[in-house]
């Protein structure tokens, strides 16, 4: 009965948690006892006791979910405070060769209540209809040399989607006559990606990925002065721009995917993108 009166009390809260410093998503964090400081892998409604067990130090600990939230918890992997949360958590890393425009894309994003700590960006808003607690990984460019550069970070096995951006002056034709050309190419960016779910998501050749994808161009302020517009054209200028290799192989692996490029707007263009991949991963 005691089971069954906490999955009521919890309905439509998330059952997992995510570490802001390392980044593993765990079941259960560590509870630590606030008289002898002892950590609780667990702490559930057992025969030992339904409503609370007796810690080695001789205190009462409360096993239900609303006793359990008073506890300090650690996370299991890094020993980290985490803190406890019922919201639904989305998380999205953001990938693109060095100086593409990831970290702009962010900032364009932020709100004056969003937190920014290294590579992550975190802030609460709603969506559709219930507060939400979303995640953004900036990957750093230079991880995207090889796959196994990529499986250091764990949002990468457990995320809600993906989003990819584009330096349009990085495609094959406008590449030959930049005046400082990257060391990378679109091809080689998604390449990595597909080696790393093939490697660590049992991914097979031939096999599609369901997951959403959002394929980001940016610096179209820039693009426009030779290319013009390209808003709503997207894959016709990366097609004509010397990209139709990547664009078949961003077609054979992922089903679910969708261009966008910034517009004159960039906070709306980026809340567009976040909300596209959210309502696409929880269909």
């Amino acid at each position: 009965m005691v089971k069954v009166a906490e999955r009521i009390y919890s309905l439509g809260e998330t059952n997992y948690g995510i570490c802001e410093v390392c980044f593993t998503r765990y079941q259960s964090p560590i509870y630590v006892c606030p008289y002898c400081k002892v950590g609780y892998h667990a702490l559930a409604p057992t025969v030992k006791g339904f409503f609370s067990i007796r810690c080695s130090c001789g205190h009462k600990l409360p096993v239900t979910t609303w006793g359990r939230r008073k506890f300090k918890t650690l996370c299991t992997e890094c020993g980290n405070e985490v803190k406890y949360t019922k919201v639904p958590i989305v998380t999205i890393p953001i990938m693109g060769g060095a100086n593409a425009g990831k970290t702009t894309f962010i900032n364009n994003h932020m709100k004056s209540d969003a937190k920014r700590v290294g590579n992550l960006t975190t802030f609460i808003e709603r969506f559709q209809g219930r507060v939400t607690k979303f995640m953004l990984f900036d990957t750093l460019g230079s991880d995207f040399s090889d796959s196994h550069s990529l499986k250091k970070y764990q949002y990468y096995s457990y995320n809600n989607g993906f989003i990819f951006i584009i330096d349009p002056f990085v495609t094959a034709r406008l590449l030959i006559v930049s005046t400082q050309p990257p060391n990378y190419m679109l091809s080689d960016i998604l390449d990595t990606l597909i080696l790393y779910l093939q490697k660590n998501q049992g991914l097979k050749p031939g096999e599609t990925v369901n997951k959403p994808i959002a394929f980001v161009i940016t610096k179209t302020d820039l693009l426009a002065e030779s290319e013009g517009t390209i808003e709503n054209n997207e894959e016709r200028f990366l097609r004509e721009n010397g990209e139709e290799l990547f664009l078949n192989k961003l077609k054979r692996t992922f089903s679910n995917y969708k261009f966008f490029c910034e517009g004159k707007d960039p906070k709306t263009q980026k809340q567009q993108v976040v909300s596209w991949i959210t309502s696409e991963s929880v269909h």
